[in-house]
């Protein structure tokens, strides 16, 4: 039997925008951003409105 292999998703804010707008909270008047944590990303993207940070990211700023 194989092992099931791990899909690799490109980071993006489209689905963490769609999931925001569930939260009944200052509709209309909040200004988003995102935060994305991950244990690594094979690429990362950039968005206006979303950062993306892995742990070789957090062991940069840890080590300092």
């Amino acid at each position: 039997m194989q092992m099931a292999q791990k899909r690799q998703r490109r980071p993006s804010s489209a689905g963490i925008e769609k999931k925001a707008g569930r939260v009944d909270w200052r509709n209309g008047e909040r200004s988003e951003r995102y935060v994305v944590f991950a244990k690594s990303f094979r690429e990362k993207t950039s968005a206006p409105d979303a950062a993306f940070y892995d742990l070789k990211d957090l062991e940069k700023v840890f080590a300092a």
